[in-house]
């Protein structure tokens, strides 16, 4: 599942609520993404490291805030599980760049042992995504379809997700059948 939005002036405190609210509704649609923590060195090394769910706001924003001094805003996170479950979690928050294609992104990379999530799932997904980072337009897709179609347009793979200030792709041809939700529309492929 990849997130998109342009440049978005925010302080780390909001990233560090926009984190843990999108956290907190993965745990609820797959219950092995939990147990996100900074990655580290070694796999070892990382799972040292305090998981985020365990963290306070303050401690999150501390965290985000590192990234914000160093104008890398860049976080990437590991679920701690095994190879089978492994998950990883990469979140670029807060840029506010004028160049246009230097903007904000989640990107859920899912474990070996999920199959792409069904039509549910992946409404969740997007759904738990909108809510949390509202992004201007999100998809659930495989890494192959992500690097074909790239980045700088949507596209309907598994499922899209397309924030109503959006216009509807003209290649996009299937009605809604995902639903509406708050902010936006979600588009099924599957």
């Amino acid at each position: 599942m990849a997130a998109y939005w342009p440049g978005r002036r925010e302080e780390a405190e909001a990233c560090a609520i926009r984190t843990g609210k999108f956290i907190r509704s993965l745990a609820k649609i797959f219950p092995y993404l939990s147990g996100w923590r900074e990655t580290g060195q070694s796999k070892e090394q990382a799972i040292m490291n305090p998981t985020l769910e365990s963290r306070s706001l303050d401690q999150l924003t501390q965290l985000f805030s590192r990234g914000f001094e160093r104008r890398a805003v860049n976080h990437v996170f590991w679920n701690g599980k095994d190879e089978i479950h492994s998950a990883t979690l990469n979140i670029r928050c807060g840029v506010h760049s004028i160049v246009p294609t230097l903007g904000n992104a989640v990107v859920l990379v899912l474990p070996d042992c999920s199959e792409l999530p069904d039509g549910e799932r992946s409404r969740a997904l997007l759904s738990a995504c909108a809510n949390a980072w509202d992004p201007d337009w999100a998809v659930v897709t495989s890494q192959g379809q992500l690097n074909q179609f790239g980045t700088k347009e949507p596209f309907l793979d598994q499922a899209l997700y397309l924030k109503s200030t959006m216009e509807r792709p003209s290649n996009l041809l299937l009605e809604e059948n995902g639903g509406e939700i708050e902010n936006g529309t979600i588009f099924l492929g599957i």
